[in-house]
């Protein structure tokens, strides 16, 4: 487990499962929680990824059996999907959700959605993050370069955007499950204070003050 300066929301990961304190108690993530449904995607650089130009190929989608979840690969649009508490449940607190996969592929729903759906039912903003796979085939890809990059454009537009969805820009963490938390990792080691000068405001923003616990196969 990594974790780094933010108090306000402490996750603990043990026994293969997920441990959530918040100041005001603890809750429990049960293995399987069923999404209630997909928010729309937000597209982390809506004019193309940088690294991605010239790449068209689609995603695809498989249903893992027998469970039925979602996985994914072939990622070229890095997005976001926001799941936000009702406003009497807001905390205030928000989450980015980088699913598991090996680098080759996203178990979009088991290690993201379902995740996403408990922390919004239980007052905790949470933003599932898709992003690009170094390990996909055909993939030009890195971990340390565009997945990294990835991460650290979703906590700089989450935080753009902290006011909109009433959240509070120093109480933001990550979590990421296997290879989702190496990329949670690498974000607590390669942090910066934002471009103050840059011409996209999103890009002003800052990669400090972060929580981030990695939780391992």
């Amino acid at each position: 487990m990594i974790k780094t300066q933010m108090e306000p929301v402490n996750l603990t990961f043990r026994a293969g499962r997920a441990v959530f304190r918040k100041i005001s108690g603890v809750f429990l993530l049960p293995v399987a929680v069923l999404a209630a449904g997909d928010p729309n995607e937000i597209l982390l650089w809506p004019l193309g990824a940088p690294g991605s130009e010239g790449k068209t190929n689609e995603e695809v989608v498989r249903i893992a059996q027998p469970s039925g979840h979602r996985v994914v690969t072939s990622v070229n649009k890095p997005s976001i999907r926001p799941y936000l508490p009702a406003p009497g449940l807001a905390t205030g607190a928000a989450v980015i959700v980088a699913p598991g996969g090996g680098h080759r592929e996203l178990w979009i729903d088991h290690e993201g959605c379902n995740v996403a759906q408990w922390l919004s039912e239980h007052g905790v903003a949470a933003f599932v993050l898709k992003y690009r796979l170094a390990k996909a085939t055909h993939s030009t890809y890195t971990v340390d370069g565009d997945e990294l990059a990835d991460m650290q454009r979703a906590i700089r537009l989450v935080r753009s955007r902290a006011g909109e969805w009433g959240l509070d820009s120093n109480r933001l963490g990550v979590v990421g499950f296997s290879a989702g938390g190496e990329v949670a990792f690498l974000a607590a080691m390669h942090f910066d204070n934002g471009a103050p000068g840059a011409s996209d405001p999103i890009d002003r923003q800052s990669l400090r003050r972060l929580a981030i616990p990695a939780c391992g196969n």
